[in-house]
């Protein structure tokens, strides 16, 4: 989410307003980002909006038989890998 957030206008305890990005006052941008309004009033907060993206969604529709054949026709197309866990005692 910060990533959206272009710059911001904060307004701190000693009543100056600044205007704070990622080059100006990068400091304070920083710590007011994960600060919760503990370094001051921020009044403005232009973001960075991305071009929307349009979905596309396609159902098709299929008997449950199908979709259980399917499902082990696929399941019998992967590979099991084999893994180790840990368990916490010295011998791995």
């Amino acid at each position: 989410m910060d990533s959206l957030i272009a710059a911001f206008r904060i307004t701190g305890a000693d009543a100056v307003r600044r205007l704070c990005d990622r080059a100006e006052n990068a400091d304070l941008f920083r710590a007011a980002i994960v600060g919760g309004g503990m370094f001051g009033f921020v009044d403005s907060v232009p973001l960075r909006l991305e071009p929307k993206t349009a979905l596309i969604r396609r159902v098709r529709e299929i008997r449950t038989e199908d979709a259980v054949n399917a499902h082990r026709t696929n399941r019998a197309r992967c590979r099991i890998r084999r893994f180790s866990v840990y368990d916490g005692r010295d011998g791995r």
